[in-house]
């Protein structure tokens, strides 16, 4: 994951993923779960709010 990438998800999760039931999806969720190596030019969150 680029670092950038991580720090801007780990900000985000950190500041409303408990609260707003934020997680991580699209290429960077693809690749953590061992699905596949699709690269990723942002980081997408998803709620389900």
């Amino acid at each position: 994951m680029d670092p950038r990438h991580r720090r801007l998800a780990a900000i985000a999760l950190e500041a409303a993923g408990g609260e707003h039931g934020l997680a991580l999806a699209g290429g960077y969720a693809v690749r953590m779960h061992g699905m596949g190596d699709r690269p990723s030019g942002d980081v997408d969150l998803f709620t389900d709010w």
